[in-house]
């Protein structure tokens, strides 16, 4: 997906998409169907994204996938559902959260392979974009989306923090680390007030 290609009516359809699909997972419990070829060509490619839910500054629940399976539409229908009702660090948003949760779509560019040879050379790299960045590395795995940059104070917490979510010591280092970076369009409600 190439996130150019989102013009603002295909974002807002996002958006609103992505809150029908939570006021169907709270309200009935189900899947949000969706007829794919109803929207825009663009919706209709593959995509990769995140649906967060935030309850004020509080994290409520955020699902999402790294690589496009699905037509994006689709991605966001069930990504919006799965954050509401599946993830497994919290409960099921209720009813009475509803009004108080925030929704926010990250649209994910393809996955790039970032070489580097050394841990000052990964913090160089990821100082200028403050890119999302993927950690592999046998079965250990991790990703940040960017929006991660506005709570760290600098690279070192970043990557050492990702390290941690991986399962591996913050200051661990192999040359066998598989590194990917990738871009995010961010959607969310002030975009279209």
């Amino acid at each position: 997906m190439e996130l150019d290609k989102l013009i603002d009516t295909d974002r807002r359809t996002i958006y609103e998409l992505a809150q029908q699909s939570l006021w169907v997972c709270v309200h009935e419990r189900r899947r949000l169907s969706v007829n794919i070829g109803e929207f825009s060509k663009a919706l209709q490619l593959m995509g990769a994204s995140f649906v967060t839910l935030n309850k004020g500054k509080n994290l409520r629940g955020c699902i999402g996938t790294l690589e496009a399976r699905k037509p994006l539409i689709q991605d966001v229908a069930d990504h919006a559902y799965a954050a509401a009702c599946q993830d497994p660090r919290f409960p099921p948003v209720t009813e009475n959260e509803l009004q108080d949760i925030l929704v926010s779509v990250s649209v994910l560019s393809p996955p790039e392979d970032l070489v580097v040879e050394s841990l000052a050379m990964l913090k160089q790299k990821l100082e200028s974009d403050k890119p999302g960045l993927i950690l592999r590395y046998g079965p250990h795995g991790a990703t940040y989306l960017p929006s991660v940059w506005e709570q760290v104070e600098d690279s070192s917490d970043f990557i050492g923090s990702l390290m941690q979510k991986a399962g591996l010591p913050s200051d661990f280092w192999s040359d066998q680390i598989l590194w990917q970076t990738y871009r995010v369009n961010y959607i969310q409600a002030q975009d279209f007030k």
